[in-house]
């Protein structure tokens, strides 16, 4: 399917790449009301959002016992895996909050 609409899909692309070189606020000013709209988003969320980051700690007993082996780039043994806990949380609530 994606191959059958590749052509139309990157004319289409081309064109909307034309119009935002020619005029690039309309491409900015999308951007700022979104990211307006993400930080806004945020804000009004936060405290659950902390809550359930926060929340990850109580696993902490549990990685400390068995802590992901050969993390990162000089794993010492002792990781916590606080990256996927705050991709995870942002992550899934994100997609929960756009769909409000």
């Amino acid at each position: 399917m994606y191959n059958r609409h590749r052509n139309d899909q990157f004319a289409a692309y081309r064109l909307a790449r034309e119009k935002f070189c020619q005029d690039p606020s309309k491409l900015l000013g999308l951007e700022e009301f979104l990211s307006g709209k993400i930080v806004e988003m945020l804000s009004d969320n936060m405290e659950e959002i902390c809550g359930d980051y926060n929340e990850a700690t109580f696993l902490y007993p549990f990685w400390q016992a068995y802590p992901p082996e050969k993390r990162g780039r000089q794993p010492k043994g002792d990781q916590f895996p606080w990256m996927e806990v705050g991709e995870h949380v942002l992550g899934a609530k994100l997609c929960r909050y756009i769909d409000d």
